[in-house]
């Protein structure tokens, strides 16, 4: 049984997941998600979504990449904008705050040997998705920022 301000959440959820597929939208993902924030809500002992707990609720998301964390909190806030249509004074996060979408690196494996400074960690490919992180890494070599995209300037 979920506490009285949790399940008045639960009940907009599912609302809102009934209003998109009788739309025609599947939802599975955005189920889970909000399923998710629910459960986040109930173990943190929060009534209601507000900006304090969307921060933490986004912090628990770090294993995520930037465009997966963006995508969930889209959902969070597309599911808020839903609620506000009854409930005017409910949070909804505001977009400004959320992750910029990352710069997709290509690898550039086969141009560059084993000792070269591209390769000196794998990590730093995880990780590497501007160009200034491509130039910490790769030095600017022309085999490795010819392939960013986005027309980046040596």
């Amino acid at each position: 049984m979920y506490p009285p301000a949790t399940s008045q959440y639960v009940q907009a959820a599912e609302a809102y997941l009934a209003h998109q597929r009788a739309l025609g939208r599947g939802y599975a993902r955005e189920e889970r998600v909000l399923d998710g924030l629910i459960d986040f809500l109930i173990q943190s002992n929060y009534a209601d979504l507000d900006h304090p707990g969307f921060e933490s609720w986004c912090n628990l998301e770090g294993h995520l990449s930037a465009n997966g964390r963006r995508s969930r909190q889209f959902v969070i806030r597309n599911f808020c904008l839903y609620r506000r249509r009854n409930e005017p004074d409910c949070f909804v996060p505001d977009p400004n705050y959320f992750l910029a979408p990352s710069l997709a690196v290509s690898r550039c494996w086969s141009s560059l040997s084993r000792s070269d400074g591209c390769l000196r960690s794998q990590m730093a490919w995880h990780r590497c998705q501007s160009p200034l992180c491509v130039q910490r890494y790769c030095d600017w070599q022309s085999s490795c920022y010819t392939h960013l995209g986005y027309g980046a300037v040596r």
